[in-house]
């Protein structure tokens, strides 16, 4: 067993929980629709290259930052030691079948729920202007190859390894072990306040909350957030 413990009780109040999540996302969000609401940017970039682009320099840095300060402030030193609070070492093979069963929950929940979620919002979807609409690829087709190679590579590299890495490590890690106050309860409340955060898709929320609960919850519960 490998128990990283804090050096003191780092609680935090209901109202700077809800700061540290909806403060940057609210900046970051502000920042992409002003932006993109000039013709000229809608012309030149697609959404997803700015938004992402945002992610990369306003969400990403606060989220890391605080875990780095965190540590900084509680253990003397920068690192990632304050999203791995009470952190139990796991045998790899347990983490691959926790993780392989999650996966396939998560699989099947959005073959269940994405179809539900299409149809209950169907209405408000289709009211989202196109370029901020991520349902949407119709106005791809307008921009050179180049800058849609650009896109894919930052959305693959940002939206498909950094941010949901440094997501796990700012919500599952170090905010869970910030509201240990409200015991086995903290992590529904994680995963709710992370399914809000989502700003830019906000009809995904019951699929969000229904697919990562289980993994808050087993998570919380071992110890061990590499699953």
């Amino acid at each position: 067993m490998n128990t990283t413990e804090p050096q003191e009780n780092t609680d935090i109040s209901k109202v700077h929980l809800l700061g540290l999540i909806f403060i940057p996302v609210s900046i970051a969000m502000t920042t992409y629709f002003l932006v993109g609401s000039n013709p000229y940017v809608q012309e030149t970039i697609p959404s997803y290259l700015l938004f992402f682009t945002l992610v990369a320099f306003i969400l990403m840095p606060f989220q890391l930052g605080m875990v780095l300060f965190s540590s900084k402030k509680t253990f003397g030193n920068y690192s990632l030691k304050s999203a791995f609070v009470s952190y139990e070492k796991k045998h790899p093979i347990k983490i691959v079948l926790f993780s392989i069963a999650l996966v396939l929950f998560a699989g099947f929940a959005s073959f269940i729920i994405t179809p539900l979620e299409t149809m209950l919002f169907h209405d408000s979807i289709e009211r989202i202007p196109i370029y901020f609409n991520f349902a949407s690829t119709e106005f791809l087709h307008k921009y050179p190859k180049d800058i849609l190679i650009l896109t894919g590579f930052i959305m693959v590299v940002v939206n498909g390894f950094i941010a949901p890495m440094i997501e796990e490590l700012f919500f599952r890690g170090y905010l869970t072990s910030k509201i240990r106050q409200f015991d086995n309860f903290a992590p529904l409340i994680i995963t709710v306040l992370f399914s809000l955060y989502h700003f830019w898709s906000p009809f995904q929320n019951i699929f969000r909350m229904v697919a990562f609960l289980p993994i808050a919850y087993i998570t919380w519960k071992q110890k061990n957030i590499y699953i």
